[in-house]
């Protein structure tokens, strides 16, 4: 699935540009090109002598009917190569004839001839948003795997032993692992020992959804 999305993102220039200047040639043959336009639709040439839209939107309306018929059947049979074809039709073939399809779920395909630079950026503009959202996802699930991992690492430090490592702070320890004397052998004050007491039954109440996330099968 991975590699299918990449691949996706990262079209076939050359054999789209192929498609595209059959499609040109075939709409050429029906009589709907009749400027020598090399890739596309003539849209605002000088010697345009036809309404180019009232000449063309009966063959486009056809193509937009029959692909919403393939994606329809792909969907009924759960065929996603299909499905990322009709899509390339839409993302990437047409748009470099200067023709948008406009998909809206529950209705029918909008079609619109639109300039084909115009097209373009539109697209880029598209796929630029859309790997900066891809990057914003990637990030936060990483956030949330670091910030998952963080937590579970603390959770398997029994209370006993939370302190122990704290030597810069502590020199003596009671039978618990709560610290009773600071490095300079001096008795912790009572408000510093109620501070470490309730560091130490967080702990202990962590721990213990550790102990039980490990038997219920969760991670070691």
């Amino acid at each position: 699935m991975a590699a299918r999305k990449a691949a996706r993102r990262r079209p076939h220039r050359v054999l789209l540009e192929s498609i595209a200047h059959y499609l040109t040639h075939m709409l050429k043959i029906f009589g709907a090109i009749e400027e020598e336009s090399s890739l596309g639709f003539p849209i605002g040439g000088a010697g345009t002598s036809l309404n180019l839209e009232s000449t063309v939107m009966p063959y486009l309306q056809v193509l937009s009917e029959f692909r919403e018929g393939v994606r329809r059947i792909a969907r009924e049979h759960r065929v996603p190569e299909v499905l990322q074809l009709s899509d390339a039709l839409r993302d990437d073939v047409l748009p470099e004839l200067g023709v948008r399809l406009e998909d809206h779920e529950g209705l029918p395909t909008v079609v619109k001839l639109v300039d084909r630079d115009a097209l373009l950026r539109e697209r880029e503009d598209k796929k630029r948003a859309e790997e900066e959202k891809r990057k914003k996802k990637e990030e936060a699930t990483r956030k949330r795997q670091e910030q998952e991992a963080a937590k579970l690492a603390k959770m398997k430090i029994p209370p006993s032993e939370m302190f122990l490592s704290e030597s810069d702070k502590y020199s003596k320890f009671d039978e618990n692992g709560l610290p009773t004397h600071d490095t300079e052998g001096k008795e912790l004050s009572k408000g510093q020992a109620k501070k470490l007491r309730k560091l130490f039954e967080a702990q202990e109440k962590l721990h213990l959804e550790y102990l039980q996330l490990v038997q219920n099968g969760g991670p070691p």
